[in-house]
């Protein structure tokens, strides 16, 4: 920090500790205590973060976030309803859901989609309620009501999201800091690509739930799984559209 401080000061700027927080994130349940100072004043320590829209936790498991998403997205809808639904077709309200509502749920969902079961049954019910709303029947299957309405649930949204999205890292169109992602092949020399494809990545040897959990591990357990005729596909759209398929 102290390092961090002086180069600011070279370029004539100044870290303010009063509008400055730290969060500690470690997977563990053991947590050391961390005095964090700028210039000799202490930082707040926090426990909970909104950064760049998104509710981080020490344990990355984003529950504070579906909370929050979940209950802003049922307020929309039920503000949409309101306004709407009784005198426009449910197509359009559908429509209105899709476009409105949704991507705010959806917003940098590849990066978050938490890997608990409950949260993630907590955001499909939202979609759910949107579904039997637009076709005005609240006893039908979710999965016959979603092939009806031609709409894909949350979980694969985030497939499609995450596999083209790593599609950008391994083809260099963005990039991650320091060897996040790593070709299996350049880090074995005796690597053999018959039961596999030639683009998989290395995954991280821990056995710590929430480290195999994790979204960039879980993308990239996805793209190891994607077959070889797909991840060969270079132009971005021709592999979304093949993803998509």
């Amino acid at each position: 920090m102290d390092q961090l401080a002086a180069k600011y000061e070279e370029m004539d700027l100044s870290l303010n500790s009063k509008k400055s927080k730290f969060m500690l994130m470690t997977p563990g349940h053991k947590r050391p205590d961390i005095l964090v100072k700028i210039g000799g004043e202490v930082i707040e320590q926090i426990e909970q973060f909104r950064y760049l829209g998104v509710e981080l936790d020490p344990k990355l498991s984003y529950k504070n976030h579906v909370a929050r998403m979940t209950t802003k997205c049922k307020q929309a809808i039920g503000a949409l309803c309101r306004a709407i639904r009784q005198w426009a077709p449910r197509s359009t309200f559908g429509k209105l859901y899709q476009v409105t509502i949704e991507p705010i749920m959806c917003y940098s969902i590849e990066s978050w989609y938490p890997s608990q079961v409950v949260l993630q049954n907590s955001m499909e019910r939202v979609k759910k309620y949107a579904a039997k709303l637009t076709l005005n029947n609240f006893t039908m299957d979710y999965q016959k009501m979603l092939e009806k309405l031609n709409w894909k649930p949350l979980s694969r949204m985030v497939i499609e999201k995450r596999a083209i999205i790593m599609h950008h890292y391994i083809h260099g169109s963005r990039t991650l800091p320091g060897n996040s992602i790593v070709l299996r092949r350049l880090e074995n020399a005796r690597y053999s690509t018959r039961h596999h494809h030639a683009l998989e990545v290395c995954l991280p040897n821990s056995s710590l739930e929430a480290v195999i959990s994790s979204s960039l591990n879980t993308a990239k357990k996805l793209w190891n799984a994607l077959p070889p005729e797909i991840v060969a596909i270079r132009h971005p759209a021709l592999f979304k559209s093949a993803i998509r398929r």
